[in-house]
Protein backbone atom coordinates (compact mmCIF):
# COMPACT_ATOMS: atom_id res chain seq x y z
CA UNK A 1 0.00 0.00 0.00
CA UNK A 2 3.03 2.41 0.63
CA UNK A 3 3.88 2.09 -3.12
CA UNK A 4 1.01 2.21 -4.37
CA UNK A 5 0.17 5.91 -2.09
CA UNK A 6 3.43 7.35 -3.24
CA UNK A 7 2.45 6.55 -7.04
CA UNK A 8 -1.02 7.94 -6.34
CA UNK A 9 0.59 11.27 -4.84
CA UNK A 10 3.06 11.58 -7.18
CA UNK A 11 0.68 11.72 -10.30
CA UNK A 12 -1.55 14.09 -8.48
CA UNK A 13 1.12 16.51 -7.23
CA UNK A 14 2.17 16.44 -10.92
CA UNK A 15 -1.41 16.71 -12.84
CA UNK A 16 -1.41 19.44 -10.13
CA UNK A 17 1.71 21.06 -11.35
CA UNK A 18 1.19 21.12 -14.81
CA UNK A 19 -2.76 22.03 -14.91
CA UNK A 20 -1.44 25.12 -12.80
CA UNK A 21 1.51 25.94 -15.00
CA UNK A 22 -0.92 25.35 -18.45
CA UNK A 23 -3.71 27.43 -17.12
CA UNK A 24 -1.29 30.32 -16.10
CA UNK A 25 0.39 30.49 -19.04
CA UNK A 26 -2.81 30.32 -20.92
CA UNK A 27 -4.43 33.06 -19.26
CA UNK A 28 -1.33 35.66 -19.93
CA UNK A 29 -0.28 34.42 -23.46
CA UNK A 30 -2.89 32.73 -24.93
CA UNK A 31 -6.58 33.02 -23.97
CA UNK A 32 -7.37 36.90 -25.74
CA UNK A 33 -4.83 36.04 -29.04
CA UNK A 34 -7.03 32.47 -29.38
CA UNK A 35 -10.38 34.20 -28.38
CA UNK A 36 -10.51 37.73 -30.83
CA UNK A 37 -9.52 34.52 -33.64
CA UNK A 38 -11.76 32.63 -33.01
CA UNK A 39 -14.42 35.58 -33.25
CA UNK A 40 -13.24 36.58 -36.65
CA UNK A 41 -12.63 32.60 -38.10
CA UNK A 42 -14.73 29.90 -38.78
CA UNK A 43 -12.07 26.89 -39.27
CA UNK A 44 -15.00 24.84 -38.16
CA UNK A 45 -18.59 25.07 -38.85
CA UNK A 46 -20.38 25.79 -35.81
CA UNK A 47 -23.29 23.40 -36.70
CA UNK A 48 -20.18 20.35 -36.67
CA UNK A 49 -18.59 22.08 -32.92
CA UNK A 50 -22.16 22.52 -31.40
CA UNK A 51 -22.15 18.31 -31.69
CA UNK A 52 -19.04 18.16 -29.83
CA UNK A 53 -20.31 20.68 -27.41
CA UNK A 54 -23.52 18.77 -26.27
CA UNK A 55 -21.47 15.37 -25.56
CA UNK A 56 -21.20 16.06 -21.91
CA UNK A 57 -24.75 16.25 -21.70
CA UNK A 58 -25.18 12.64 -22.63
CA UNK A 59 -23.01 11.86 -20.10
CA UNK A 60 -25.07 13.62 -17.44
CA UNK A 61 -28.12 11.16 -18.84
CA UNK A 62 -26.02 8.04 -18.73
CA UNK A 63 -24.75 8.75 -15.48
CA UNK A 64 -28.08 9.09 -14.15
CA UNK A 65 -29.73 5.79 -15.75
CA UNK A 66 -26.31 3.95 -14.80
CA UNK A 67 -27.69 4.49 -10.78
CA UNK A 68 -30.98 3.67 -12.07
CA UNK A 69 -30.14 0.86 -14.10
CA UNK A 70 -27.67 -0.43 -10.74
CA UNK A 71 -30.39 -0.72 -8.31
CA UNK A 72 -33.01 -2.21 -10.32
CA UNK A 73 -30.70 -5.21 -11.94
CA UNK A 74 -29.13 -5.63 -9.01
CA UNK A 75 -32.93 -6.28 -7.30
CA UNK A 76 -33.61 -8.71 -10.27
CA UNK A 77 -30.53 -10.71 -10.23
CA UNK A 78 -29.52 -10.15 -6.12
CA UNK A 79 -26.40 -8.62 -7.06
CA UNK A 80 -24.45 -6.28 -8.20
CA UNK A 81 -22.03 -6.78 -11.48
CA UNK A 82 -18.63 -5.09 -11.81
CA UNK A 83 -20.09 -3.33 -15.04
CA UNK A 84 -22.59 -1.68 -13.22
CA UNK A 85 -20.68 -1.14 -10.08
CA UNK A 86 -18.31 1.08 -12.22
CA UNK A 87 -21.44 3.15 -13.74
CA UNK A 88 -22.57 3.88 -10.20
CA UNK A 89 -18.70 5.35 -9.42
CA UNK A 90 -18.96 7.04 -12.69
CA UNK A 91 -21.79 8.65 -11.62
CA UNK A 92 -20.62 9.40 -8.32
CA UNK A 93 -17.44 10.79 -9.87
CA UNK A 94 -19.71 13.44 -11.82
CA UNK A 95 -21.48 14.53 -8.50
CA UNK A 96 -18.42 14.77 -6.53
CA UNK A 97 -16.84 16.60 -10.11
CA UNK A 98 -19.54 18.99 -10.80
CA UNK A 99 -19.72 20.41 -6.90
CA UNK A 100 -16.29 21.23 -6.78
CA UNK A 101 -16.81 22.57 -10.09
CA UNK A 102 -19.44 24.85 -8.99
CA UNK A 103 -17.05 25.92 -5.95
CA UNK A 104 -14.41 27.02 -7.71
CA UNK A 105 -16.69 29.19 -10.17
CA UNK A 106 -18.01 30.67 -7.35
CA UNK A 107 -14.69 31.02 -5.91
CA UNK A 108 -12.79 32.89 -9.19
CA UNK A 109 -15.70 34.30 -11.18
CA UNK A 110 -13.95 34.65 -14.27
CA UNK A 111 -15.12 36.67 -17.13
CA UNK A 112 -16.61 35.10 -20.45
CA UNK A 113 -14.93 35.22 -23.54
CA UNK A 114 -18.24 37.03 -25.21
CA UNK A 115 -21.54 38.36 -23.91
CA UNK A 116 -24.50 36.09 -24.03
CA UNK A 117 -26.39 36.28 -20.98
CA UNK A 118 -29.53 37.66 -20.33
CA UNK A 119 -27.65 39.92 -17.94
CA UNK A 120 -25.55 41.30 -20.49
CA UNK A 121 -22.23 39.83 -18.77
CA UNK A 122 -19.43 41.30 -19.28
CA UNK A 123 -16.79 40.15 -20.95
CA UNK A 124 -13.60 40.32 -23.43
CA UNK A 125 -14.70 40.32 -27.24
CA UNK A 126 -17.64 42.69 -26.68
CA UNK A 127 -16.97 44.66 -23.14
CA UNK A 128 -13.01 44.42 -23.34
CA UNK A 129 -13.37 42.91 -19.68
CA UNK A 130 -10.54 40.57 -19.03
CA UNK A 131 -9.61 38.60 -15.77
CA UNK A 132 -11.28 37.48 -12.61
CA UNK A 133 -14.10 39.15 -10.28
CA UNK A 134 -13.57 36.73 -7.19
CA UNK A 135 -16.44 35.17 -5.45
CA UNK A 136 -19.01 37.20 -7.96
CA UNK A 137 -20.03 34.09 -9.65
CA UNK A 138 -23.54 33.93 -7.83
CA UNK A 139 -25.28 34.67 -11.50
CA UNK A 140 -24.01 33.04 -14.90
CA UNK A 141 -22.00 35.84 -15.76
CA UNK A 142 -18.84 35.24 -13.83
CA UNK A 143 -19.20 31.52 -14.09
CA UNK A 144 -16.49 30.78 -17.07
CA UNK A 145 -13.61 29.20 -15.08
CA UNK A 146 -13.12 26.32 -14.51
CA UNK A 147 -14.98 24.77 -17.55
CA UNK A 148 -17.81 22.78 -16.15
CA UNK A 149 -18.03 20.93 -19.91
CA UNK A 150 -14.63 20.00 -19.89
CA UNK A 151 -14.23 18.49 -15.74
CA UNK A 152 -17.20 16.66 -16.46
CA UNK A 153 -16.44 15.08 -19.82
CA UNK A 154 -12.42 14.61 -18.43
CA UNK A 155 -13.83 12.95 -15.09
CA UNK A 156 -16.37 10.72 -17.38
CA UNK A 157 -13.91 9.25 -19.73
CA UNK A 158 -11.13 9.06 -17.38
CA UNK A 159 -12.60 6.97 -14.92
CA UNK A 160 -14.20 4.52 -17.86
CA UNK A 161 -10.82 4.47 -19.53
CA UNK A 162 -8.71 3.65 -16.22
CA UNK A 163 -11.58 0.93 -15.79
CA UNK A 164 -11.51 -0.27 -19.22
CA UNK A 165 -8.18 0.39 -20.98
CA UNK A 166 -9.82 -0.73 -24.37
CA UNK A 167 -11.46 2.77 -23.86
CA UNK A 168 -8.62 5.10 -23.83
CA UNK A 169 -8.57 6.08 -27.40
CA UNK A 170 -11.86 6.98 -27.48
CA UNK A 171 -11.56 8.87 -23.87
CA UNK A 172 -8.39 10.76 -25.37
CA UNK A 173 -10.26 11.92 -28.69
CA UNK A 174 -13.65 12.83 -26.78
CA UNK A 175 -10.67 14.62 -24.25
CA UNK A 176 -9.50 16.54 -27.26
CA UNK A 177 -12.76 17.52 -29.04
CA UNK A 178 -15.00 19.13 -26.17
CA UNK A 179 -12.35 21.36 -25.00
CA UNK A 180 -11.49 22.41 -28.58
CA UNK A 181 -15.53 22.98 -29.57
CA UNK A 182 -15.73 25.36 -26.49
CA UNK A 183 -12.58 27.02 -27.25
CA UNK A 184 -13.95 27.59 -30.88
CA UNK A 185 -17.48 28.73 -30.11
CA UNK A 186 -15.85 31.37 -27.53
CA UNK A 187 -17.35 29.54 -24.94
CA UNK A 188 -14.68 29.26 -22.64
CA UNK A 189 -11.27 30.92 -22.85
CA UNK A 190 -8.09 27.91 -23.52
CA UNK A 191 -7.42 28.29 -19.56
CA UNK A 192 -10.79 27.32 -18.57
CA UNK A 193 -10.84 23.89 -20.15
CA UNK A 194 -7.34 23.41 -19.16
CA UNK A 195 -8.30 23.56 -15.15
CA UNK A 196 -11.52 22.31 -16.06
CA UNK A 197 -9.69 19.14 -16.96
CA UNK A 198 -7.04 19.11 -15.03
CA UNK A 199 -9.81 19.19 -11.97
CA UNK A 200 -11.99 16.59 -13.62
CA UNK A 201 -8.86 14.06 -14.24
CA UNK A 202 -7.95 14.23 -10.52
CA UNK A 203 -11.50 13.58 -9.28
CA UNK A 204 -11.26 10.53 -11.15
CA UNK A 205 -8.11 9.59 -10.58
CA UNK A 206 -8.98 9.71 -7.10
CA UNK A 207 -12.17 7.43 -6.81
CA UNK A 208 -10.69 5.11 -9.32
CA UNK A 209 -7.52 4.69 -6.42
CA UNK A 210 -9.80 4.91 -3.51
CA UNK A 211 -12.01 2.35 -4.40
CA UNK A 212 -8.95 -0.08 -5.30
CA UNK A 213 -7.41 1.00 -2.01
CA UNK A 214 -10.38 0.14 0.17
CA UNK A 215 -10.95 -2.80 -1.66
CA UNK A 216 -7.27 -4.29 -1.07
CA UNK A 217 -7.63 -3.26 2.40
CA UNK A 218 -11.31 -4.92 2.97
CA UNK A 219 -9.51 -8.10 1.37
CA UNK A 220 -6.43 -7.79 3.67
CA UNK A 221 -8.68 -7.62 6.56
CA UNK A 222 -11.03 -10.43 5.44
CA UNK A 223 -7.41 -12.62 4.78
CA UNK A 224 -5.96 -11.81 8.28
CA UNK A 225 -9.55 -12.83 9.90
CA UNK A 226 -9.49 -16.17 8.09
CA UNK A 227 -6.07 -16.81 9.50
Amino acid sequence: MKFRKSVFLRNIFLVSFITVSSTLLSYYFLDKKIAFWFNEHEPIPHYILQLFFHIPKIFDVAAALGVFTVHIFSWIIGRVSPFLSNLTLTSITLVITDFWTEWSKFLFGRYWPTTWTIDHNPSLIDTNDYGFHFLASKTEAFQAFPSSHASLTIASVTFLALRYPFLRVPAIIISLIVPLSLVALNHNFLADTIAGAGLGWIIAYSVDAFNQGSLVYIHSENTSRSN
